[in-house]
This record gives C-alpha cells, sequence and structure tokens, in this order.
C-alpha cells in the first residue's frame, strides 16, 4: 500500500509539472505499459521511466476523480465509470485505446487519455 501511495503521490507531482501538459501518446503509452506489467516495481525504476509511469497515473487518476466529482451535478457527464472499476483497469482501457489509435500518438497525451475514457465508459442516454 505505501508503494502505492508513493507512486500516486509522485504521479501527482509530475502531473503538475511544467512539462506534464506538452507529453504525447507516445510517453503516455511507454508510462501505462509499465504500470500496466503485473511484476511492477515502482523503486526499480529508472528515473525517465518513472516520469512516464507517474504522467499515466496521475492523468488517469486525476481524470477519474474529475469524473466521479461531477456525478450527480446539473455538469453533463464526461463518462459514466462504474464505482467497481479501478485506475488499473483503466490504465489497461488506455493501453488499448492507444494501441488501436497509434496514428494519433503525436497528440496530448491529456486528450488522448480523456477521449479513451469517455470511449470505453459511455453514459446510457
Amino acid at each position: 500500500m505505501f508503494k502505492f501511495r508513493t507512486a500516486v503521490l509522485f504521479s501527482l507531482a509530475c502531473l503538475f509539472s511544467s512539462d506534464a501538459w506538452s507529453i504525447t501518446g507516445v510517453e503516455i503509452y511507454q508510462g501505462c505499459s509499465v504500470a500496466a506489467q503485473e511484476d511492477f516495481n515502482y523503486e526499480s525504476l529508472p528515473t525517465a521511466k518513472a516520469m512516464y509511469v507517474g504522467h499515466c497515473l496521475g492523468l488517469i487518476t486525476g481524470f477519474v476523480e474529475m469524473i466521479r466529482l461531477y456525478e450527480g451535478t446539473e455538469a453533463p457527464p464526461v463518462a459514466c465509470i462504474p464505482d467497481n472499476v479501478t485506475v488499473s483497469t483503466i490504465v489497461d482501457d488506455v493501453i488499448d485505446f492507444l494501441d488501436e489509435n497509434r496514428a494519433h500518438w503525436d497528440m496530448s497525451a491529456s486528450v488522448l487519455v480523456i477521449i479513451a475514457i469517455k470511449n470505453n465508459y459511455l453514459c446510457e442516454a
């Protein structure tokens, strides 16, 4: 649990760093691919990979929390993520989305992540 908290805190720090908004689909794919591995060990990663993992987890966690924060308000929903869906599941969803949309890897990572979440968790009309 401590390692996960450390990873999340580092992720949030990376998210709000000045370079966080300039990363592309390539970097987010690299980070999410590492984070999705079963034997993922954050402490053993080189700094560059740790940054990409931080960006991946930070973007996904931030968007999920934002989406859940707006549930029940008058704002139209961006996506409808069931309560039992974990960040790990969404990381896998983002990887799948990026695999299917390699032509768009030059786009902003934040845009690609929110599109992946929206496409995977459509709200019922």
